[in-house]
């Protein structure tokens, strides 16, 4: 059976080149926050290209290269109106399509005005709602829907009979309690006499 190949070494403290043991706390090589760090990602990270250090020294030399070729040309001096000649001299010309009148002096005008000391608050007009749908009128005859001294008729009829009859009977009921008082003063007179001859 074949032996696996194996190596081991002493430990020992990994330090690249003449990197210092501990950092100093003066110098800010990278920063602290690492919103502000170039090497984080922010954003989609699903559709994005990771740039790599190869990448990120090609774009710093391709602006640089840019920026060096690219040189500002002066402007080219604008052309300037011949002299005039000789008995002639050069004056402004409108060239607008609509030509405005030009006067030494602006158009003026006064005018003057005076308001009240004290004015009253406006009274807020009445809220009137919108309305929505479809408005319909119709007009009424006085006769159409029903003639009053017709229909009232049986109504009165039936008012008067009520009252007629229930006058009626409060009367029968008064004469009766008259008749009733009237037997009963009889009877007691008739009883008072028998004891007063029993009395005898």
């Amino acid at each position: 059976m074949e032996k696996q190949y194996t190596f081991q070494s002493a430990p020992r403290a990994v330090r690249a080149g003449n990197r210092k043991k501990y950092r100093d706390p003066q110098e800010s090589a990278r920063p602290a926050n690492i919103m502000f760090d170039a090497r984080v990602i922010r954003g989609n990270t699903y559709a994005t290209v990771v740039p790599t250090r190869s990448m990120r020294m090609q774009a710093t030399l391709t602006k640089t290269v840019k920026r060096k070729t690219v040189k500002h040309s002066p402007p080219a001096p604008r052309s300037t109106t011949p002299p005039p000649v000789e008995g002639r001299m050069h004056m402004d010309v409108q060239t607008d399509n609509y030509l405005e009148e030009l006067h030494d002096k602006p158009f003026e005008t006064e005018v003057s005005t005076q308001t009240d000391a004290l004015l009253d608050h406006p009274t807020a007009p009445a809220f009137i709602p919108k309305p929505s749908g479809v408005d319909k009128a119709t007009e009424i005859g006085p006769r159409d829907l029903f003639d009053f001294d017709l229909e009232v008729e049986p109504i009165l009829e039936v008012l008067v009979g009520k009252s007629l009859e229930h006058a009626l009977m409060e009367v029968l009921e008064e004469e009766e309690l008259k008749n009733l008082a009237r037997h009963q003063q009889s009877f007691e007179q008739k009883v008072t006499v028998r004891f007063d001859k029993g009395g005898d």
